[in-house]
């Protein structure tokens, strides 16, 4: 049953990503159908009898479904419409990964601190993930004023209906300032995880030195924003790897212990 909801999760992403521009309500509906559908497979299956489920798979997966709902958000406020051909096509990727990679079973109590330590890191994934695509988008965008062609094609007819490269800006530095506030506390809470799992406040593993790294090069963003008035490229570049890093501190190593080394939780 959850594997035929992951399927059609992923199909009516396929869908939503294929369907025009003009097609704004059938959007809007089949948006809604794929994330419920996706979400009804992912939660039971992730935390349910004590025990919670933990690998690359679930945590892409989670990240995208969260990131569905900020684009949905965002895009009632805003014409975000080429977020969704960038959005969809990867969350139908992700909705089908669960199902071909199980990942572990990791048993921990209901009022366990790894259970928020998963749950706030989710949700900053989720948010730098979405800042991700939108820095990518605007990367397009400013490469379109340049570049600009006849016949628009499959993603540059919503480009050039995004608002303008200020306002898309000001969205970015808003998402990245949630993001990394929320990466502050996976950080912190990952402390007190490590410290009951492991016996040990921190371990210098590959993960928490990733971790701490996109920490870092977002940390930088912000204040080169704030003092330096870092915008357009730097702002882009920052942003592309802080999230590159930070994909590699848990999903990366993730996917290298379970599909490479075949190797459980650790």
């Amino acid at each position: 049953m959850q594997t035929t909801l992951f399927i059609a999760a992923a199909i009516l992403y396929a869908v939503c990503a294929l369907l025009p521009s003009k097609r704004g309500a059938a959007i809007s509906g089949v948006t809604a159908a794929a994330w419920t559908l996706h979400g009804a497979a992912l939660l039971p299956d992730m935390v349910s009898n004590g025990a919670l489920r933990v690998g690359f798979a679930f945590m892409l997966s989670a990240a995208l479904w969260i990131s569905v709902a900020a684009y949905w958000f965002e895009n009632r406020n805003f014409a975000l419409d080429g977020l969704r051909r960038m959005v969809m096509p990867c969350a139908a990727i992700a909705a089908v990964l669960p199902p071909l990679f199980p990942g572990s079973v990791m048993p921990v109590q209901a009022e366990s601190p790894a259970v928020w330590h998963v749950a706030i890191a989710v949700l900053a994934y989720s948010t730098l993930t979405i800042a991700a695509f939108h820095a990518v988008l605007m990367a397009l965008q400013e490469a379109r004023l340049h570049t600009r062609s006849a016949k628009p094609g499959f993603l540059g007819g919503a480009i050039d209906q995004l608002p303008a490269l200020l306002t898309m800006e000001k969205l970015l530095f808003r998402m990245i300032a949630i993001g990394f506030i929320l990466l502050s506390l996976t950080v912190l809470s990952g402390v007190v995880f490590s410290e009951q799992l492991f016996g040990k406040a921190l371990r210098w593993d590959h993960k928490n030195v990733f971790a701490l790294l996109s920490w870092l090069l977002f940390a930088s963003l912000l204040a080169g924003r704030r003092w330096r008035g870092w915008r357009g490229k730097t702002a882009l570049r920052f942003t592309l790897a802080g999230f590159a890093t930070l994909a590699l501190a848990y999903v990366g190593s993730r996917f290298v212990l379970e599909v490479v080394l075949h190797r459980g939780f650790i």
